[in-house]
């Protein structure tokens, strides 16, 4: 008689968790519908050839890709790739790093926190942020070597790509 009930509860939860799931694919469908441009790709051949000046930004981004600040656990951080990354971000971002609207504090040798005066001081503050570090990767995992920075078939690929070197360079650069 339990074993009966506990079924049937299970099977009106799996139901309902099916219906929830359904409702959540078709809400978001109906309110954020995926544009037709990115279906249907009929602009590919389009996209233009990178410029100079769009080459030594990708050739930037691949050397703090070939920076290993990685963090094995927490408090386990390699303390010397980060200080050389906080170097390499001041070499390569001069105009920032020499700003007088810009003050950078280093927080416990490893965070990063700029301040930014604009001209209105009326405005509020707002918080961009982004983190260095990545977790390890392993080589038998990766098609090319995870620290390269390695361009393949128009795509970067590295281990902090996407988590979050990308956004710490590009914040960097539009300081």
């Amino acid at each position: 008689m339990a074993k009966l009930f506990l079924t049937k509860c299970a099977l009106i939860a799996g139901g309902l968790a099916t219906a929830l799931i359904v409702i959540v694919l078709l809400r978001t469908a109906l309110y954020f519908p995926v544009p037709q441009e990115l279906i249907n790709c009929e602009h590919i051949d389009e996209h233009k050839p990178i410029t100079d000046g769009e080459r030594q930004v990708v050739d930037r981004f691949i050397q703090a890709l070939r920076l290993q600040t990685i963090t094995k656990a927490p408090h386990d951080y390699d303390d010397k790739q980060i200080q050389l990354f906080i170097e390499f971000l001041n070499r390569s971002f001069p105009l920032v790093h020499s700003s007088k609207s810009v003050t950078l504090q280093i927080i416990n040798e490893r965070s990063l926190l700029y301040h930014i005066r604009g001209a209105d001081n009326t405005l509020k503050p707002y918080l961009l942020l982004a983190h260095m570090d990545v977790v390890p990767a392993q080589d038998d995992k990766w098609h090319v070597p995870p620290f390269a920075g390695t361009v393949r078939d128009g795509y970067i690929y590295g281990r902090g790509t996407l988590d979050l070197k990308d956004v710490v360079m590009v914040l960097n650069l539009k300081l």
